[in-house]
Protein backbone atom coordinates (compact mmCIF):
# COMPACT_ATOMS: atom_id res chain seq x y z
CA UNK A 1 0.00 0.00 0.00
CA UNK A 2 1.49 3.60 -0.69
CA UNK A 3 2.45 5.51 1.59
CA UNK A 4 -0.76 7.88 3.00
CA UNK A 5 -3.31 5.66 1.43
CA UNK A 6 -6.34 5.64 3.33
CA UNK A 7 -7.67 1.77 3.69
CA UNK A 8 -11.27 1.65 2.30
CA UNK A 9 -13.28 -0.10 5.45
CA UNK A 10 -16.75 -1.26 6.18
CA UNK A 11 -19.69 0.55 7.25
CA UNK A 12 -19.10 -1.41 10.79
CA UNK A 13 -15.43 -0.16 10.92
CA UNK A 14 -16.62 3.48 10.60
CA UNK A 15 -19.14 3.05 13.34
CA UNK A 16 -16.88 1.58 15.55
CA UNK A 17 -14.61 4.92 14.62
CA UNK A 18 -17.51 7.49 15.74
CA UNK A 19 -17.75 5.28 18.94
CA UNK A 20 -14.25 5.32 19.96
CA UNK A 21 -14.76 9.41 19.49
CA UNK A 22 -17.79 9.88 21.09
CA UNK A 23 -18.54 7.35 23.45
CA UNK A 24 -21.02 4.51 23.31
CA UNK A 25 -24.05 6.00 23.09
CA UNK A 26 -23.67 8.45 19.87
CA UNK A 27 -24.61 5.19 18.19
CA UNK A 28 -27.73 4.68 19.32
CA UNK A 29 -28.98 7.93 17.50
CA UNK A 30 -28.18 6.84 14.07
CA UNK A 31 -30.40 7.14 11.40
CA UNK A 32 -28.65 6.48 8.15
CA UNK A 33 -25.21 5.67 6.87
CA UNK A 34 -24.20 6.47 3.54
CA UNK A 35 -21.06 5.28 1.18
CA UNK A 36 -20.22 6.27 -2.40
CA UNK A 37 -18.12 5.04 -5.12
CA UNK A 38 -17.40 1.62 -3.48
CA UNK A 39 -14.61 -0.65 -5.34
CA UNK A 40 -16.17 -2.45 -3.49
CA UNK A 41 -16.04 -0.33 -0.57
CA UNK A 42 -16.22 3.74 -0.79
CA UNK A 43 -12.96 5.22 0.54
CA UNK A 44 -15.11 7.26 3.33
CA UNK A 45 -18.42 7.01 4.91
CA UNK A 46 -21.56 9.50 5.95
CA UNK A 47 -23.09 8.66 9.01
CA UNK A 48 -25.94 10.77 10.05
CA UNK A 49 -27.29 10.95 13.33
CA UNK A 50 -30.62 12.70 15.00
CA UNK A 51 -29.84 15.62 17.34
CA UNK A 52 -32.70 17.58 18.41
CA UNK A 53 -30.19 20.45 19.35
CA UNK A 54 -28.38 20.60 15.69
CA UNK A 55 -29.64 23.36 13.67
CA UNK A 56 -31.59 21.03 11.02
CA UNK A 57 -32.13 18.20 13.87
CA UNK A 58 -29.29 15.97 12.53
CA UNK A 59 -25.30 15.53 13.12
CA UNK A 60 -23.34 14.31 10.27
CA UNK A 61 -19.43 12.87 10.67
CA UNK A 62 -17.23 12.12 7.93
CA UNK A 63 -15.54 8.92 7.92
CA UNK A 64 -12.21 8.28 6.40
CA UNK A 65 -9.71 5.41 7.15
CA UNK A 66 -9.48 5.49 11.03
CA UNK A 67 -10.49 9.31 11.75
CA UNK A 68 -13.25 11.64 11.99
CA UNK A 69 -12.74 13.63 8.53
CA UNK A 70 -15.46 16.21 9.28
CA UNK A 71 -18.25 17.14 11.54
CA UNK A 72 -21.19 19.32 10.67
CA UNK A 73 -24.94 20.03 11.57
CA UNK A 74 -26.85 20.95 7.81
CA UNK A 75 -29.33 23.00 7.73
CA UNK A 76 -30.88 21.38 4.91
CA UNK A 77 -30.83 18.06 2.47
CA UNK A 78 -32.84 16.20 5.22
CA UNK A 79 -36.68 15.90 6.38
CA UNK A 80 -35.89 15.32 9.90
CA UNK A 81 -39.21 15.18 11.66
CA UNK A 82 -41.23 13.41 9.27
CA UNK A 83 -41.09 9.92 9.52
CA UNK A 84 -38.10 9.94 6.77
CA UNK A 85 -35.24 9.33 8.81
CA UNK A 86 -36.10 6.65 12.12
CA UNK A 87 -33.42 5.71 14.66
CA UNK A 88 -31.95 2.18 13.86
CA UNK A 89 -33.20 -0.47 15.96
CA UNK A 90 -29.07 -2.08 16.72
CA UNK A 91 -30.65 -5.26 17.78
CA UNK A 92 -31.63 -6.07 14.64
CA UNK A 93 -28.33 -4.90 12.67
CA UNK A 94 -26.50 -7.84 11.75
CA UNK A 95 -24.84 -7.60 8.44
CA UNK A 96 -22.03 -5.16 6.98
CA UNK A 97 -21.33 -3.77 4.19
CA UNK A 98 -19.01 -6.19 2.99
CA UNK A 99 -21.59 -9.11 3.61
CA UNK A 100 -24.32 -6.27 1.41
CA UNK A 101 -21.82 -6.31 -1.28
CA UNK A 102 -21.38 -10.27 -1.57
CA UNK A 103 -25.27 -10.69 -2.42
CA UNK A 104 -25.19 -7.64 -4.50
CA UNK A 105 -21.97 -9.60 -6.50
CA UNK A 106 -24.23 -12.87 -6.54
CA UNK A 107 -27.27 -11.40 -8.06
CA UNK A 108 -25.39 -9.25 -10.85
CA UNK A 109 -23.36 -12.56 -11.85
CA UNK A 110 -26.53 -14.65 -12.26
CA UNK A 111 -28.11 -11.59 -14.30
CA UNK A 112 -24.85 -11.87 -16.06
CA UNK A 113 -24.66 -8.21 -15.38
CA UNK A 114 -21.27 -6.45 -15.16
CA UNK A 115 -20.97 -3.44 -12.52
CA UNK A 116 -17.62 -1.17 -11.35
CA UNK A 117 -18.58 0.70 -8.00
CA UNK A 118 -21.74 0.53 -5.65
CA UNK A 119 -23.34 2.95 -3.65
CA UNK A 120 -24.49 1.98 -0.23
CA UNK A 121 -27.31 3.49 1.70
CA UNK A 122 -28.10 1.46 5.18
CA UNK A 123 -31.59 2.98 6.41
CA UNK A 124 -34.68 1.51 8.21
CA UNK A 125 -37.27 -0.40 6.44
CA UNK A 126 -40.25 1.46 6.46
CA UNK A 127 -42.41 -2.01 6.05
CA UNK A 128 -41.06 -3.84 9.18
CA UNK A 129 -38.49 -1.31 11.23
CA UNK A 130 -35.83 -3.45 10.12
CA UNK A 131 -31.96 -1.68 8.93
CA UNK A 132 -31.69 -2.39 5.39
CA UNK A 133 -29.22 -2.40 2.93
CA UNK A 134 -29.91 -0.20 -0.42
CA UNK A 135 -26.96 -0.95 -3.13
CA UNK A 136 -26.88 1.19 -6.52
CA UNK A 137 -24.84 -0.57 -8.89
CA UNK A 138 -22.38 2.29 -11.54
CA UNK A 139 -20.69 0.99 -14.59
CA UNK A 140 -17.29 2.40 -15.18
CA UNK A 141 -18.70 5.56 -16.57
CA UNK A 142 -20.24 6.24 -14.08
CA UNK A 143 -24.12 5.29 -15.12
CA UNK A 144 -26.58 3.43 -13.04
CA UNK A 145 -27.03 -0.29 -14.47
CA UNK A 146 -29.17 -1.70 -11.27
CA UNK A 147 -30.02 -1.25 -7.89
CA UNK A 148 -31.51 -4.07 -5.11
CA UNK A 149 -32.59 -4.36 -1.52
CA UNK A 150 -31.29 -6.42 1.28
CA UNK A 151 -31.80 -6.85 4.92
CA UNK A 152 -29.08 -5.83 7.98
CA UNK A 153 -30.76 -8.27 9.82
CA UNK A 154 -30.90 -11.12 7.99
CA UNK A 155 -28.82 -10.60 4.84
CA UNK A 156 -31.80 -12.16 2.52
CA UNK A 157 -32.74 -9.97 -0.53
CA UNK A 158 -35.67 -8.21 0.19
CA UNK A 159 -35.99 -6.38 -3.48
CA UNK A 160 -33.79 -8.16 -5.81
CA UNK A 161 -31.65 -6.53 -8.52
CA UNK A 162 -33.84 -4.50 -10.98
CA UNK A 163 -31.24 -3.81 -14.12
CA UNK A 164 -31.29 -0.64 -16.21
CA UNK A 165 -32.88 -1.44 -19.38
CA UNK A 166 -30.03 0.28 -21.14
CA UNK A 167 -26.77 -1.52 -19.30
CA UNK A 168 -26.40 -5.17 -20.59
CA UNK A 169 -22.87 -7.13 -20.08
CA UNK A 170 -20.67 -7.10 -23.28
CA UNK A 171 -19.79 -10.91 -24.30
CA UNK A 172 -16.40 -11.70 -23.44
CA UNK A 173 -14.18 -14.11 -26.17
CA UNK A 174 -12.45 -17.29 -24.54
CA UNK A 175 -8.96 -17.65 -24.94
CA UNK A 176 -7.82 -19.16 -28.20
CA UNK A 177 -7.47 -23.20 -27.96
CA UNK A 178 -4.46 -24.68 -27.61
CA UNK A 179 -2.23 -26.33 -30.42
CA UNK A 180 -3.93 -29.03 -32.17
CA UNK A 181 -7.30 -27.94 -31.13
CA UNK A 182 -10.22 -27.18 -33.31
CA UNK A 183 -12.81 -25.81 -31.47
CA UNK A 184 -13.33 -21.88 -32.18
CA UNK A 185 -13.36 -18.79 -29.62
CA UNK A 186 -17.27 -18.86 -28.13
CA UNK A 187 -18.53 -15.76 -26.30
CA UNK A 188 -18.90 -15.94 -22.63
CA UNK A 189 -20.34 -14.04 -20.21
CA UNK A 190 -18.54 -12.74 -17.22
CA UNK A 191 -20.68 -10.37 -14.95
CA UNK A 192 -20.40 -9.28 -11.10
CA UNK A 193 -17.77 -6.61 -9.77
CA UNK A 194 -15.83 -4.98 -12.39
CA UNK A 195 -17.58 -6.95 -15.04
CA UNK A 196 -18.04 -5.50 -18.50
CA UNK A 197 -20.85 -3.01 -19.17
CA UNK A 198 -21.82 -1.85 -22.19
CA UNK A 199 -24.69 1.25 -22.29
CA UNK A 200 -26.43 -0.29 -25.52
CA UNK A 201 -28.86 2.49 -25.97
CA UNK A 202 -26.63 5.41 -25.63
CA UNK A 203 -24.01 4.11 -27.72
CA UNK A 204 -21.02 4.67 -25.28
CA UNK A 205 -18.85 3.08 -26.78
CA UNK A 206 -16.72 -0.22 -25.98
CA UNK A 207 -16.93 -1.80 -22.74
CA UNK A 208 -14.24 -1.09 -19.76
CA UNK A 209 -11.47 -3.64 -20.67
CA UNK A 210 -10.94 -6.82 -18.14
CA UNK A 211 -8.45 -5.05 -15.87
CA UNK A 212 -9.65 -5.85 -12.50
CA UNK A 213 -9.15 -8.17 -10.06
CA UNK A 214 -11.26 -11.58 -10.26
CA UNK A 215 -14.67 -11.77 -9.05
CA UNK A 216 -13.82 -14.57 -6.53
CA UNK A 217 -10.54 -12.77 -5.24
CA UNK A 218 -12.56 -9.70 -4.16
CA UNK A 219 -15.44 -11.44 -2.62
CA UNK A 220 -13.98 -14.57 -0.91
CA UNK A 221 -12.79 -13.01 2.53
CA UNK A 222 -16.38 -11.29 2.86
CA UNK A 223 -19.38 -13.33 4.80
CA UNK A 224 -22.74 -13.01 5.42
CA UNK A 225 -22.41 -14.41 8.32
CA UNK A 226 -21.04 -11.69 9.99
CA UNK A 227 -24.05 -10.80 12.55
CA UNK A 228 -22.48 -12.04 15.41
CA UNK A 229 -19.53 -9.98 15.71
CA UNK A 230 -21.75 -6.92 14.27
CA UNK A 231 -24.30 -7.33 16.98
CA UNK A 232 -21.63 -8.07 19.60
CA UNK A 233 -20.05 -4.75 18.93
CA UNK A 234 -22.48 -2.48 18.31
CA UNK A 235 -25.01 -3.50 21.11
CA UNK A 236 -22.72 -5.54 23.40
CA UNK A 237 -24.88 -8.52 23.01
CA UNK A 238 -24.22 -11.56 20.97
CA UNK A 239 -27.69 -13.77 19.80
CA UNK A 240 -26.13 -14.98 16.66
CA UNK A 241 -22.78 -16.79 16.06
CA UNK A 242 -20.31 -16.35 13.77
CA UNK A 243 -19.51 -17.97 10.16
CA UNK A 244 -17.46 -20.80 10.91
CA UNK A 245 -17.17 -21.85 7.16
CA UNK A 246 -13.74 -22.44 6.13
CA UNK A 247 -12.95 -21.80 2.44
CA UNK A 248 -12.38 -24.22 0.15
CA UNK A 249 -8.83 -25.33 -1.17
CA UNK A 250 -7.26 -23.03 -3.83
CA UNK A 251 -8.96 -19.87 -2.27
Amino acid sequence: MAIGQVVAGTAYEALQVVKKARGDGVLKDLVEVRGETGQPQPQSWTILMSDPSARGGIREFVVTGDEIASERTPVRGYNVGTGAFPVLNFSRLNLDSDGAFKVANIQAKNEKMGFHTVDYTLRTNDTDGAPMWVLHLFDYMGASVGNLEVSAESGKVIRGLQMDPDAREKPVTSAAPSEGEQSEKKPYFKGGVFGFVERTSKNVGTAVKDTSISVGQTVKKTSLNVAGTVQEALTGERTIDQDNTKPSSGQ
